[in-house]
């Protein structure tokens, strides 16, 4: 979706999309006409429009409107809710109409909004994710394995995991490209508590008789009841069935307590130890771009 994207909406932009529409509706150009410096970008997509601001610190966008007839809101919705996915960024929409309020409550699990003006007729709503309701990490009790809050006490093997070259080799994210790892160990650690923080993953340190041994996490949160789900393990704890023990112990939190609907995860073809153990844990449903992808569904509703 980010190719839709527009930048910057000035009058040169305002006048294209005029042109490129020349059907379009009075409610998008009264939308492109107000925009001004407000408007960080725009984007369009199944006919509609929306305008990308900061509203009080966040990143919000405005409630989708068509451009011309045949627009869709609820085909840009599926798309926008992919791109926010993408961009780890808070599910806000501002102006939304009152009328739209009962669409947005049937596509979200939870959702928090605060009217616009006096006679509420305009909102913003925020689709509320599960991780934002912990106030902080569960500790996690399984047969091998406890999951718990990182500690200080981490920071040294935490920081050998993340540079570890054979598991960087499977794992999804190489945190070294994000931040200066080469100062010092805290970095790692820092990072993945600003993750926390922000509620984008919870994070987790496996620890067997107490001893730190891998990171277990979910991340990922749809706004729709589903999150990933990714593992690794210190090179000296493999093979003594220390990932499968964290994988279900956190499987069973993520259904029970948190009530995720479903819990995905995506492995490279070439990394026959994981592929057996989301084989055991999980459902595959789909290989494609040299990955396999596993999901496992709530039983519970």
């Amino acid at each position: 979706m980010t190719t839709l994207f527009y930048s910057p909406v000035d009058s040169d932009r305002v006048a294209a999309l005029t042109a490129a529409y020349p059907g379009m509706s009075e409610e998008a150009h009264t939308l492109l006409s107000a925009a001004g410096e407000e408007a960080l970008s725009a984007a369009v997509f199944d006919g509609c429009l929306s305008l990308r601001i900061e509203e009080d610190g966040l990143y919000a966008f405005t409630y989708p409107v068509c451009m011309e007839e045949e627009g869709n809101p609820s085909a840009f919705l599926d798309r926008w809710d992919r791109y926010i996915l993408g961009e780890e960024i808070p599910y806000v929409l501002t102006e939304v109409p009152c009328g739209c309020l009962p669409a947005l409550h049937a596509r979200y699990r939870r959702t928090a909004e605060m009217p616009l003006d006096e006679e509420e007729t305009l909102f913003l709503v925020r689709a509320v994710t599960e991780i934002e309701e912990l106030a902080s990490p569960p500790t996690l009790t399984g047969h091998l394995v406890t999951l718990s809050a990182f500690s200080l006490a981490d920071m040294s093997p935490y920081a050998a995991l993340c540079r570890d070259a054979e598991t960087l080799r499977y794992y999804g994210y190489d945190m070294r490209a994000d931040i200066d790892w080469r100062t010092d160990d805290a970095r790692f650690l820092e990072a993945t508590a600003r993750e926390w923080d922000a509620r984008r993953t919870l994070p987790l340190a496996i620890r067997a008789e107490g001893e730190f041994v891998g990171e277990i996490l979910l991340y990922g949160f749809d706004a729709h009841g589903g999150a990933s789900l990714a593992v690794r393990l210190l090179p000296a704890a493999r093979g003594k069935g220390y990932a499968r023990d964290a994988v279900t112990t956190l499987l069973s939190y993520a259904q029970a307590t948190l009530d995720l609907l479903t819990v995905r995860a995506e492995v490279k073809e070439e990394n026959l130890p994981s592929l057996r153990l989301f084989d055991r844990t999980m459902h595959r449903t789909d290989t494609r771009d040299g990955k396999v992808f596993f999901t496992l569904s709530n039983s519970r509703t």
